[in-house]
């Protein structure tokens, strides 16, 4: 698992990466051209009507429990599907650079909160819950997991239970998930088969020169290659354990993915992964739950997401890889669709796969939930782009954002599933002062976020050393740059909000525009969130040594990308004073 989050951290600074220029601003201790304090730039979303005001955050007996996905009942009230086994990431305590999993397991329950936050019953269930929806009537609710259908009452009495209709006779599902696990597993050894061999032959290629003539760019290579040929045999190693399918159950229960539930007056769609290979199926039942039947097959769903709703008689599925939300009939032909990929468009979709959510409203409006980026936008019921919404601060990455509306309050939600919350957008009339971020935002951007601006070069004592995902990155695009471990040779904070980067780290991967804009400070402590199309993916952690000189580090989440020492570039530079620094309270850096 490590191997490929490093890969996939990888991926993504690939294509989050800063424009690589080199004109330097004079230092300055003001942040100009902003609105609401917050530096613009061009191409900035449009002006929403609601903005992020509180976050809901499930507990169980006061501790932390694992949030999968939630929907609204007509009062407005909430019903959050929590608990079973889950996965966490921790930075290794050997290696900070690296992450490691660790399994969770929690009681599997629909909470039922307030609209205000405050729990108001749980109902246990006996599978692990990642789909829920009301049944129309507002009086039950659909909720499922892993392979099982249930109907409660808004009560939390079960009025019926069922297999999930794609399973059928679970002994011969069973046998099916464990021969199509086997023919997958072969198929994965196979490929990193080729891939180590591969690596194995560069070895044998670069080895072939004299230990005495071996440069350090060529000594670089050969251990990188011996590296990968070892994480390469390696992963052959655990698919050919997986070839004997050591976990049964594990697998199975894989197999048995539900990725939604929607329900309308005479249906319910359930969507779940399909039995071989990848993708996922639609398949439609009864409110009983008889009479199961597949109406769309082969659905391309990235990040292991797919959102379905209903209305009326029509099936909404967010086609995330194709940025468009289809619509369909009851047997899965479609009528129409729309969106497309296009991050500046009030109708387009951006980001890796999007829109990630979709929610049906009691109007017949449809709202659109992104990804990434946390945009929510309003389409009447033939797809016509309406308006924009506003942003949820939901954190970068692929994943699950449901969305809901509740009319009555004219509020708007969105799960931010890494901090396991519900994000709440009010009336921008109802914010009348600046929410906790804002006032964290304001204290780092007037502290130290005035004095980062200007431009910063790797200082000259600093000894780089190549290790872990860093090192093992920069030695396979050839290690000629010794300092390419820290990630940039200079970097340059204009007083605008755009980041400018000469070499380093960032120059491995190919250009584009970075913009920063400061979180909070504690101490001498600065995150700074860094944006690339709109889209905070990761982040600066900066700590400041004096005025003149920083330590750096670039993070992907709690993983370390590079990191280094700077210094000021221009020696007569105008600081800030420490009274420039803001007092207001300080929060832990994460």
């Amino acid at each position: 698992m490590r191997i490929l989050k490093g890969l996939a951290i990888g991926l993504v600074l690939f294509v989050l990466t800063p424009q690589t220029r080199g004109n330097d601003p004079k230092p300055d201790t003001k942040l100009e051209n902003c609105k609401d304090g917050k530096p613009v730039l061009a191409g900035s979303r449009p002006e929403g009507t609601h903005k992020q005001s509180i976050v809901i955050t499930p507990k169980h007996n006061d501790g932390k429990i694992a949030l999968h996905t939630y929907c609204l009942t007509p009062t407005g009230d909430l019903l959050l599907c929590v608990g079973g086994t889950s996965v966490e990431y921790a930075p290794d305590t050997d290696n900070p650079e690296q992450s490691v999993a660790k399994q969770i397991v929690s009681p599997s329950l629909v909470q039922k909160y307030s609209a205000d936050g405050e729990l108001l019953a749980e109902f246990p269930v006996d599978f692990k819950p990642t789909g829920i929806n009301i049944v129309p009537g507002g009086k039950e609710f659909v909720v499922a997991g892993e392979g099982w259908l249930a109907r409660m009452t808004l009560t939390g009495e079960t009025i019926k239970k069922s297999r999930t209709p794609n399973v059928g006779n679970y002994d011969e599902f069973k046998t099916k998930a464990l021969e199509a696990a086997k023919a997958q597993a072969k198929e994965y050894t196979e490929r990193f088969e080729d891939l180590a061999k591969q690596a194995e032959e560069r070895l044998s290629t670069l080895e072939e020169t004299p230990e005495a003539d071996r440069t350090p760019a060529v000594k670089a290579q050969i251990n990188a290659q011996k590296t990968m040929a070892k994480q390469y045999r390696d992963q052959i190693a655990m698919y050919e354990r997986r070839s004997g399918v050591d976990d049964a159950d594990s697998t199975v229960r894989d197999r048995l993915t539900v990725t939604g539930v929607a329900v309308s007056d005479k249906d319910v769609f359930v969507s779940v992964r399909k039995l071989k290979g990848h993708g996922y199926d639609v398949w439609r039942t009864s409110h009983d739950f008889t009479n199961g039947e597949k109406v769309v097959s082969d659905l391309g769903g990235c990040c292991g997401q797919l959102d379905i709703q209903a209305s009326a008689d029509s099936l909404l599925i967010a086609e995330n890889g194709k940025f468009r939300v289809g619509i369909y009939d009851r047997d899965g032909e479609m009528t129409k669709s729309f969106g497309k990929r296009d991050r500046k468009a009030n109708d387009g979709f951006g980001s890796c796969c999007n829109p990630m959510n979709v929610r049906c409203c009691s109007n017949g409006e449809v709202l659109t939930a992104e990804s990434s980026i946390g945009d929510i936008k309003r389409f009447s019921a033939d797809g016509e782009f309406l308006s924009y919404v506003g942003r949820a601060k939901i954190g970068g990455g692929c994943k699950h954002v449901a969305i809901a509306f509740d009319a009555t309050r004219n509020r708007y939600y969105m799960q931010h599933e890494d901090k396991g919350q519900v994000c709440v957008l009010v009336p921008k009339s109802e914010v009348t002062a600046p929410t906790e971020d804002e006032l964290l935002e304001k204290a780092a951007r007037e502290g130290l976020g005035a004095k980062l601006v200007g431009s910063w070069s790797v200082a000259v004592a600093t000894k780089p050393k190549k290790s872990g995902l860093i090192g093992l990155l920069n030695s396979a695009v050839g290690g000629a740059n010794r300092r390419s471990n820290f990630p940039a040779d200079q970097l340059t904070f204009d007083k605008n909000g755009e980041i400018k980067s000469v070499g380093g780290f960032l120059s491995n991967f190919a250009d584009s525009q970075m913009e920063w804009t400061p979180v909070r400070q504690d101490g001498n402590q600065l995150k700074v969130g860094i944006m690339t199309d709109g889209v905070e993916n990761y982040h600066f952690q900066i700590t400041f040594e004096s005025d003149d000189a920083l330590d750096i580090q670039l993070r992907y989440e709690d993983n370390i990308l590079a990191k280094g020492a700077y210094q000021r570039d221009v020696a007569d530079a105008k600081t800030a004073t420490n009274d420039n620094v803001d007092t207001s309270p300080k929060v832990e850096l994460k």
